[in-house]
């Protein structure tokens, strides 16, 4: 599920690696789910921050298999390189919040 920002070339391999990585693997389907979906805590869910989606990224077995180990650790320290970035800035929520303690 790539954001707004993706490289499309790189969006795009990554989904036809997935569907060939689940054809080739014989990968079940899970059921249809027709309830609402938001709801359902049992879904699996993306990564909510990009340390979470790192975590997972450099954890998958596929996204090695698949991409191999050299670019998964180029796009590992890609997502470290802009963890370290963002967290040098003082956000306007910490600025307020820290006024407001003080």
């Amino acid at each position: 599920m790539p954001g707004g920002d993706a490289n499309p070339y790189l969006a795009v391999g990554a989904a036809v690696a997935a569907g060939l990585y689940g054809i080739e693997n014989r990968l079940p389907l899970p059921p249809p789910h027709t309830a609402n979906a938001l709801a359902d805590a049992s879904v699996p869910r993306l990564p909510a921050t990009l340390t979470e989606a790192l975590h997972r990224w450099e954890r998958s077995e596929i996204a090695a298999k698949v991409f191999r180990e050299r670019v998964v650790t180029h796009y590992a320290q890609a997502a470290r390189t802009e963890l370290a970035a963002f967290e040098t800035t003082v956000t306007d929520w910490e600025r307020m919040r820290g006024f407001e303690r003080l």
